[in-house]
């Protein structure tokens, strides 16, 4: 427990540093350092979700496989996908993924820069009027989804805690033979969405967890999870 609430500290005191500036965090930050233990309980779910993808049983894949056609999934949004392009590498990015949960290792810190970087970014373009476009520049160094607000304080824990990870991962395998998976923003989210949503409709595990706030669209949750690909993996099974 002791680990777990020094490891939360840490990452607490490094996004208040960052993102202390965005008034509209203030219940958050109230939230995390009444719940230190939870917060750290959210990061450890969001790691955790890697270790599940790559030890999925071949029947899963195949559940996974068959998501995607009813979806209509291209290659940049396809988790089989993705777990074709990392055989062989499987061990090298659990490994990696781990620094999340570390707040001394370089790659976290490059991380987490990137991250309250895109955040601020965002911010700054909400108070412009603005909102992100394709092809505009701006908008590709904009994480948004947090401006959009919420209703209750810790969906942006779950907003951190997974945008962190795929920064810090992005930050590890930049400079690997890896650094090709990482070319799109948001590159590991069908991983995180494979399992919330395989898991989710089970109930179990760390998907199980996440998938109520996945669901449930803002203000009251993350929306990141439609009732569509709900649809598709309870049809898959």
């Amino acid at each position: 427990m002791g680990i777990i609430k020094e490891v939360a500290n840490a990452h607490i005191k490094i996004v208040k540093e960052r993102l202390g500036h965005i008034y509209t965090l203030k219940p958050t930050f109230e939230y995390i350092n009444n719940n230190s233990e939870q917060v750290a309980r959210i990061f450890v779910d969001y790691v955790s979700l890697f270790d599940r993808f790559f030890k999925l049983k071949e029947n899963e894949v195949d559940i996974l496989k068959n998501v995607d056609e009813i979806i209509g999934d291209n290659h940049h949004k396809s988790a089989v996908q993705f777990r074709t392009a990392a055989r062989g590498n499987e061990k090298k990015i659990l490994e990696l993924v781990q620094t999340v949960s570390d707040p001394g290792t370089k790659q976290y810190k490059e991380g987490m820069n990137q991250l309250t970087t895109m955040m601020t970014n965002a911010w700054d373009m909400k108070v412009d009027g603005l909102s992100p476009k394709d092809g505009d520049p701006r908008s590709d160094n904009v994480i948004w989804g947090y401006v959009q607000g919420s209703n209750y304080p810790e969906i942006d824990v779950h907003f951190v805690a997974a945008h962190l990870t795929e920064r810090v991962l992005t930050a590890a395998i930049k400079n690997t033979s890896l650094h090709n998976l990482t070319k799109d923003k948001d590159w590991s989210f069908p991983v995180s969405t494979a399992i919330v949503g395989l898991d989710g409709v089970r109930e179990i595990g760390a998907g199980g967890r996440l998938f109520p706030i996945w669901r449930e669209p803002r203000p009251n949750g993350l929306g990141w999870i439609s009732e569509n690909r709900i649809t598709a993996f309870k049809n898959s099974f």
